[in-house]
């Protein structure tokens, strides 16, 4: 039977078991040299006090990590993902798109895998390619065809869209996933440019867009370390920085370290 001096000193070891088992992963995470280590500005990180609360906790910070798909005029997702990579993860994918296949794709279970993204290269700059092609095909369309009225405002919409593209959207960009880290590292060496980080995806079909008239085979990604606690020492010089609702044109940047187990920090 415990007594309750033998219960205080079990569940102090407890606390302090748990406490070492934290302090030994940081420690094995920030050992060596970072695995990766970028330069994010206010467009790549916002506050997230929403989680926090979520969680019951108003006291702390929190920065959450915001990403883009590749392609500018399919917003929400696209083909990111060619047929090898999914079935490197290890989707069946099937040759077909008849029904049965179809359903037989989406109902595999989701799949770990690593997120490789990009920090403001050549991805970011094929969208801002695509966000002009659309000014330009706009203002062509309003010298041409009648109804001037809509074409104006698909003008004035892909003017807007543009604009927030060059001076507001995170230039952070997924380009690729594996199951493998060290594949995709090997692929992507730059260091202060790509970004692999752990994650889930989901089996997904997606139907006719602009490019794909056909049914296409895809993934939904979930990154599993989108947020980053801001330490005591950061809130201070954090405290304006925008919440993940607002946008911001400002250049402020912040370095963060991804150390060997992918976890990030913030960098003094």
């Amino acid at each position: 039977m415990l007594t309750p001096r033998r219960s205080l000193w079990l569940g102090l070891a407890v606390i302090l078991g748990t406490n070492a088992i934290v302090l030994a992963g940081v420690w094995q995470n920030r050992a060596g040299v970072p695995d990766s280590s970028l330069r994010f500005s206010e467009r790549e990180l916002r506050l997230d006090q929403r989680r926090l609360l979520d969680e019951g906790d108003d006291s702390g910070l929190l920065l959450e990590l915001r990403w883009q798909y590749p392609d500018f005029n399919w917003r929400y997702d696209s083909a990111w993902l060619s047929q090898a990579a999914l079935h490197n993860i290890g989707f069946n994918v099937p040759k077909g798109f008849s029904h049965d296949e179809r359903e037989r794709y989406i109902r595999q279970l989701s799949r770990p895998a690593y997120l490789l993204l990009e920090l403001d290269g050549p991805a970011y700059q094929t969208r801002l390619k695509q966000a002009d092609d659309a000014v330009a095909k706009a203002t062509e369309a309003l010298r041409k065809l009648s109804d001037k009225q809509q074409r104006q405002r698909e003008l004035d919409d892909a003017q807007r869209a543009a604009h927030h593209e060059r001076t507001q959207a995170s230039r952070l960009i997924l380009l690729d996933a594996d199951s493998d880290a060290a594949r995709l590292r090997e692929r992507y060496p730059d260091r202060s440019r790509y970004l692999i980080v752990p994650g889930r995806v989901s089996p997904g079909v997606r139907y006719a867009n602009h490019e794909h008239q056909e049914p296409y085979y895809t993934a939904f990604p979930q990154l599993l370390n989108e947020h980053i606690h801001v330490p005591a020492s950061w809130r201070e010089r954090l405290a304006d920085w925008p919440q993940r609702w607002q946008d911001s044109q400002s250049s402020r940047f912040i370095s963060v370290h991804y150390g060997q187990r992918y976890e990030p920090w913030l960098a003094e």
